[in-house]
Order: structure tokens, then sequence, then C-alpha cells
């Protein structure tokens, strides 16, 4: 069985059972087949514990965990315990004195909804902070916020098992919470209309039998695939400004373009947006230049500069609390990445088998796999997905990774891209390769083309924006390594004599600190140091910044010393030692 789906939530009235009754003993069968193959399975009920037992004896033998009382009540591993604060104790005796008829849980307070006037009026008067929740005939009053969805959010957390990793059943009013939190939500054929419609999936039978079918069907069993209309990965806008989404699951990606064109920083504002939703991203990073991920919730850094972990220890970290992790292999040799890579792909597969983790695989510069591409096609690709290849040479992967491939994000340089860039594009999309070339030529500098297969929305131009964690282009590289002898800056004063010269950002903070304030003001005026790094090293943002100290140089607006301060901050907070 695949590892995408580790847990099946599943209500009980309506959904599981018939009429309150234990569930037909082909459903029990089909489930206990799911946990066979280590699948997780949850009771979501709105039931009452003692209530569930006396109809169902033997419960506990059938599910791992039960969220009871519509997400106030965990069950796990024989304890009960409540997830939250039960109602205040004058509620109930209110409800005695006005003759509203009630049974009472942990937590909450179950009647008919023929009463929800009559209860909602004693709640206004008390002033409680509390709430009524529909199931069909059935009223349920609970805390403010407790729904299935809370409950079941605490339990996969108990459990260790991510939301996104999930899949939700149910019937009826309530169960919208417990559809919202999984990954994938399932309405059972007798569901109530605006279940069903809220729903990625809708079974055609009812109740248990609907449930058997799905447990026993193409989607458990790793053969088929269903992509939640409710989580979603934005790449931008389109040309009339609505946002051009992709599935935030079960999808490959491949984003290309030649060096320097901005590839890796669109990649990296896919990993962001990515771990924004809570998905478990690992982004093999080979020049060192997302490091800026590390300051999202949710997101560690790992240098190999510090010990490279083995592979099975690095995706240990993306299990631990579903985190994300940046593993920076900037300081290795290209010979010590090219050994490394196929062994953590192989711990990411062995991973997903387990537990479902990492969602998501982030290979840049995935030109380096070329002799294991086929491997990597096979483990990282297939199945499950969940895989985003970054290269400037596409043509280098072997035909089975764009065989597995569902969209190219191709990022051109001055409205340019390869010949195999063109023609990877042209084999995604089904587009032809020199419709794909002239589509390039029309982009804006902030656009790149989306080459998607057609259900996942075809050729589209889509301005990206800059990431907002702050990616680097080869943040450790230019930090000390100089660049070649005719891209270096040569720094002159104001009688145009020679005042040092700058390879790397270090050199540059070194000169800036030790030179002249006629040298700052001289190239201050002609905009010199922006202009360089913009064209040297792509860096947009640093350029922007420097940009505006030399303009308020040139205007009389700021001394070349306290200029010469921020310089010095701003290239060294970009590119530290």
């Amino acid at each position: 069985m695949a590892g995408f789906i580790r847990v099946v939530a599943t209500d009980f009235d309506g959904t599981l059972s018939t009429h309150g009754r234990r569930p037909e003993p082909e459903v029990l069968a089909a489930r206990a087949q799911v946990r066979s193959a280590g699948v997780t399975v949850l009771l979501v009920t709105g039931r009452i514990l003692s209530e569930l037992v006396e109809d169902f004896p033997d419960v506990d033998e059938h599910v791992d965990a039960i969220v009871a009382e519509n997400g106030a009540v965990l069950r796990h591993r024989g304890e009960d315990r409540p997830l939250t604060a039960p109602l205040d104790p004058v509620l109930p005796e209110a409800l005695r004195t006005a003759g509203i008829p009630f049974r009472q849980g942990r937590v909450l307070l179950a009647t008919w909804s023929e009463h929800a006037v009559a209860v909602l009026r004693e709640i206004r008067v008390l002033g409680l902070d509390a709430q009524l929740v529909y199931n069909r005939a059935a009223l349920m009053v609970l805390p403010a916020g407790v729904t299935k969805g809370t409950g079941v959010y605490e339990a996969l957390g108990e459990l260790g098992i991510s939301h996104h990793s999930a899949l939700g059943i149910g019937d009826a009013e309530n169960d919208h919470p417990l559809l919202d939190v999984c990954e994938i939500g399932v309405a059972v054929g007798n569901a109530v209309p605006a279940l069903k419609r809220h729903a990625d999936v809708v079974l055609d039978r009812p109740a248990g039998d609907g449930v058997r079918d799905l447990l026993d069907g193409p989607l458990l069993q790793g053969t088929g695939r269903v992509h939640s209309g409710r989580w979603r990965l934005v790449l931008g806008t389109g040309p009339d400004g609505t946002p051009v989404e992709l599935p935030s699951s079960q999808v490959n990606l491949l984003v290309c373009g030649e060096s320097g064109a901005g590839k890796s920083a669109v990649a990296g504002l896919l990993a962001e947006r990515l771990t924004a939703l809570h998905y478990s991203v690992l982004l093999v990073d080979p020049e060192g230049d997302h490091g800026g991920l590390a300051r999202l919730r949710g997101v560690v850094a790992v240098d190999a500069r510090d010990g490279l972990p083995a592979p099975d220890r690095i995706v240990q970290r993306c299990a631990h609390r579903f985190s994300s992790v940046v593993l920076d292999l900037s300081s290795l040799s290209p010979a010590e990445t090219r050994d490394y890579l196929p062994h953590l792909i192989a711990a990411v597969h062995d991973a997903r088998r387990e537990t479902g983790l990492p969602h998501w695989l982030f290979l840049d510069e995935a030109q380096s796999l070329a002799d294991h591409s086929a491997q990597l096609a096979d483990r990282a690709l297939s199945g499950d997905r969940g895989c985003c290849l970054v290269t400037w040479q596409p043509g280098s992967l072997a035909p089975e990774v764009l065989a597995a491939t569902d969209a190219v994000v191709v990022v051109p340089l001055a409205g340019w891209a390869s010949a195999e860039t063109l023609h990877a594009a042209a084999a995604v999309s089904g587009a032809p390769a020199d419709e794909i070339g002239r589509r390039l030529s029309r982009l804006s500098p902030q656009q790149v083309l989306l080459a998607a297969a057609p259900e996942y929305g075809g050729v589209v131009p889509v301005t990206v924006p800059q990431p907002v964690s702050g990616y680097v282009r080869h943040r450790h590289k230019y930090a000390t390594q100089q660049v070649r002898t005719d891209r270096r800056f040569h720094f002159r004063d104001g009688r145009d004599r020679p005042a040092g010269t700058a390879g790397s950002m270090r050199q540059l903070c070194d000169v800036l600190r030790d030179c002249e304030a006629s040298v700052i003001r001289h190239h201050a005026e002609g905009g010199d140091l922006a202009r360089w790094i913009r064209g040297v090293f792509r860096d947009r943002v640093l350029a922007d910044q420097v940009a505006e100290v030399e303009r308020a140089v040139a205007a009389g607006h700021l001394p070349p010393d306290t200029a010469r301060d921020r310089l010095v901050t701003a290239v060294a907070a970009r590119y530290p030692a």
C-alpha cells in the first residue's frame, strides 16, 4: 500500500454505521485490511463514549484511537482524556430548570435540534462562550471552537502523523471540520448535500458500503490520485490577475532555466509556500542558496559544514513534529554530493513507506544526479510523487523523469530558454516546443511560464513574487570565492585613480571599510556598485538596497562615511562569512 495516506479518520453514525448499530462485518474487515497494511484508523464521532461502547462493545479492537464528543475527548492506548475544559456547570443546571432534555458527557451536552432555540436562549442569558453543533436531528452543545477537526488534529499530533497524510470520511453537518483538516475529504453517498459539495470525493454508495468501496479501491491501494480543492500550491498570478495554482501534493514538478535566470528563487518560493501550508519539505541545497528558509516556522537548517548526518537521520528530522529541513551541501565537493544523494533518495523512499514523510523532496542542481536519474524516477518520482527538481540541464535526466513529471516551470533568461528546456516543457504539457518558445519571448521580467499537463492548467504565463524568506543565490560561494577577473569590481577615487578591487562579497566589505570618502561618492554618482551586484551576482534585493544608499549619497542627503556603514551592513547581512 502506498505511503501517502497514513490515516483514515471515519465518522460513525451514518458513515460506518446505520441506525446506530455495530458496523457490518464486511466494513470491519476492510478496515482491518488497511490497518494490517500500516494505515492508522481513527473513529471520529459526536457520541459520548459510554453510549458508543454500548452499541459497539468491541470498538477498541477495530481502531487505533477514538475522537469522541465531536472533538472534545480522545481515547488512545486505553486512556480517555478531555481535549478541552468542560462547559460551565451552570448550563446543565439551567437546562434542567427549563425542562430541556439532554445527556451529559465529559465535555458536551447532547440533545435534539428541536430544542436549539431554547438552548441558545439559556446560553445567551448566562453569557457563556458555547456553540451549537448540528448532526442531522441531533444537537450538541460544546465549548466554542471545539470541532471534529480540532480533535483529529490533536489526535494526529499524538500519533505522530501529519494531517496532510490523512483521509477523512463523513456524512453530516458536523463533519465539515473533519474533512477540512484532512488532506482528502470524502462524503458517503448518503451525506447531506452541503458536505457532498465540499468533499474531494463523493462515494456512490451510502454509509458502510461506500466506505468499504473506498478502502478496497485505488486511492488506498496507491494506484489512484485525488487532488484536494482545499489544499493548493499558488505559483503566482495569471494574466488576468487570478491565482495560478497547482495541487499541493501527489504531483512532480520540474523547474528549469539557464544559469542565473532565477530558477532556484522560484523553487524557494514553492518550498516556502508548502511549508506555510504545513507540508513537510526536505530541500537539498548544493549551492547554499536557501538558508533563509530556516527563518520560517517549522523549518530547520542542517549544514554539512557541521558534519554530514547519515541520510536516515535527515529524514528523521522531517518526521519529528512534521518539520521541514534545508540540507546545505555547499561545503561538499561535486563528487561527494553525487555519492551522497542516491543514499539520501533511498532513505526518503523508505521513510515515505513508513511515515509518509517528507511530503515533498526538493533537489536543486538536479543535473548532478544525471547518472542516478533512473533511480530517482523509480524512488522519488513514482508512487506518491511530491518531488521538485531544479536544473539548467533537463536533458541530462533520464526519460523516465519527464514521464513522471506533471508540470514544468520555465524560468527564462531575457525571454529565452535552451532547446532541451523547451523539449522538456513540450514533453510534459503536450504543446509544441516552438509555441512554448514564442510564449517565453513575450514574458515580462517578473514572469515565468507554467507548462503543465492539461489537467493541471496547460501553458500559462505566471507573475511570481520574490520569496519572503530572503533567497540569496550562491550565498556561501559569493561570500568568499572570487568571481573571474573580468567580472570583478575596480574601485576608483574622484581623480580616477585605482582604489582597490573586489571579487567577492567579503572583499567588497574590506575595500568599503578602508577606502576614502571620495571613492564612495564617485561610485555613488554613477550607481556603479548596485549595477555590478545586479549584473554579476544577480541579487536584486541587495542591488536595490545599495542603489537606495547610492542615490542618497549622490543627492547629498547622506554623508559617505554613513553610507559606508550602511553598505557594509547590508552586504554582510546577505552574505555572512
